[in-house]
């Protein structure tokens, strides 16, 4: 067969086989990456610069459902990056919060967000 000569039909399990293979070699791609980033010391202080940004919102998504908040604040910190299951210094979460203040709709919105509703309080409480 030439080089312009067309193959024939494909085994079924050809794309199959080539999808898994480019996928693999995307998550290798990513971890070389990503290792790459973590011995750059650039990378470093972004990481710890999103840290905190990250605590910042948890710790305001903490006090905006013990406030009450509406669904439009606490939707914009959970986009933000807030922690749905950060603890504070109560050993308490967003989620715990929610409940014990009764405030029923940042309890579906932070479930939505993925608190892990079977988490257990910390300090035999």
């Amino acid at each position: 067969m030439g080089q312009g000569a067309a193959k024939g039909p494909s085994a079924p399990g050809d794309e199959l086989l080539q999808a898994a293979k480019a996928q693999a070699q995307a998550e290798r791609d990513g971890m070389e990456a990503s290792k790459a980033e973590s011995s750059n010391p650039a990378s470093a202080g972004t990481r710890a610069n999103t840290r905190q940004a990250r605590s910042s919102a948890t710790a305001r998504l903490m006090r905006a459902v013990e406030s009450r908040a509406g669904p439009a604040e606490i939707r914009a910190l959970l986009a933000e990056g807030a922690y749905v299951d950060g603890i504070d210094g109560q050993a308490t979460w967003p989620l715990y919060v929610a409940a014990e203040c009764g405030h029923a709709e940042a309890v579906r919105q932070v479930l939505d967000g993925g608190a892990n509703a079977n988490k257990a309080r910390t300090d035999n409480g």
